[in-house]
């Protein structure tokens, strides 16, 4: 991580707010949580005072069943902008460049430079289109936050198969996925898929990803 990145990256604040009488749009959480999730948190009340399976067994292989692809394939993160971090950790270098959508989520601006890498804005409708040789990194968000563009699967599919070729780490942010019927991304070789439980499930405060 590049010190100087850190010192000079801003970030445009969200949620967190203590006023519970605030309600904050650019959280986009579901406020009608999926049936079931309130049992699920009295069941695992008494669960909540151990520490769990470091392997997260559990997690990983609902986790993979949802998305569709194996438990092995899951790496349980404290949200979805970890599950980012982590992914730009471990595919940039200083110097590294890295296709970006634009207008887009601007973390993903953020987190790169922290990398000491440089984000290369691409209109977000043109980023599929995009050429990502030379570039270490290509992210994709679907649907785009805030545009709300959603890129098929066959078309990421297509993209996925050139960054392949190009030795390009393709990074697809599903957040908001869930409010399509599009399957996800999950499992495509070459492909870091990042999804989180704050969005659809309505759990941020969980912070899980």
């Amino acid at each position: 991580m590049d010190p100087e990145s850190v010192r000079a990256g801003s970030r445009v604040p969200h949620g967190g707010t203590t006023d519970p009488t605030v309600l904050d749009f650019s959280a986009n959480t579901n406020p009608e949580r999926p049936d079931g999730v309130e049992a699920v948190y009295r069941e695992a009340f008494d669960a909540s005072t151990r520490y769990p399976d470091d392997d997260y067994a559990d997690f990983r292989g609902t986790a993979g069943d949802y998305v569709g692809c194996a438990s092995a394939s899951v790496v349980p993160t404290a949200g979805g902008l970890e599950a980012l971090r982590l992914a730009f950790e471990v595919t940039l270098s200083p110097g590294d460049t890295a296709l970006v959508p634009e207008p887009s989520f601007g973390e993903y601006d953020r987190e790169i430079r922290l990398q000491g890498a440089e984000p290369v804005a691409v209109a977000h409708d043109a980023i599929l289109d995009a050429d990502p040789a030379d570039h270490a990194v290509a992210v994709v968000c679907t649907p785009n936050n805030p545009t709300g563009e959603l890129a098929p699967a066959d078309d990421l599919r297509v993209f996925a198969a050139r960054c392949r070729e190009a030795e390009t780490t393709l990074v697809v942010d599903e957040a908001f996925l869930d409010f399509t019927d599009e399957p996800s991304l999950a499992g495509e070789p070459g492909v870091v898929v990042a999804r989180s439980l704050t969005k659809m499930f309505g759990l941020p405060g969980i912070r899980a990803g």
